[in-house]
């Protein structure tokens, strides 16, 4: 089946609508109908915004239902506002939106520290990351 257009003035409505009743299958859906927007050639910065609006309150969503698919549509976030970004380097608000996608994603993904001055300040708690850290700069393993 393929999903409907929406028209953009009523788009923000509808991901406030389903993301304050929780709705991850509406958020789905105009999850699939920004796509085919895209798809259409709607491709401004205002329509890879409205994606990654979307994304972010399904990943919302999702996260406070405890599904494991909440990082892949912070993921999605991150990824569509970036194109928003790209289309108009002064969308101040996809700046502000992705930066708030970074932030979910790191709450529920692990990083690994790769940063060499916390490897020296913090000896012993890097484990792996920072072992593997001089090994990436000079190509040896760490000993």
């Amino acid at each position: 089946m393929q999903a409907q257009e929406i028209d953009p003035a009523d788009l923000e409505g509808r991901i406030e609508y389903a993301y304050f009743t929780a709705d991850a299958n509406a958020l789905r859906n105009l999850v699939g109908a920004t796509q085919n927007s895209l798809a259409k050639g709607s491709g401004g910065a205002l329509a890879h915004y409205q994606r990654g609006q979307v994304q972010y309150r399904l990943g919302q969503v999702l996260e406070a239902q405890h599904d494991a698919k909440a990082p892949e549509a912070f993921s999605a976030c991150v990824d569509a506002l970036g194109k928003a970004i790209d289309a108009d380097k002064q969308f101040a608000e996809a700046y502000a939106l992705q930066a708030a996608c970074y932030a979910s994603l790191a709450e529920l993904k692990a990083w690994k520290v790769v940063d060499a001055a916390y490897c020296r300040l913090a000896p012993g708690q890097g484990t792996e990351a920072c072992a593997e850290e001089p090994a990436r700069r000079t190509g040896r393993r760490a000993e």
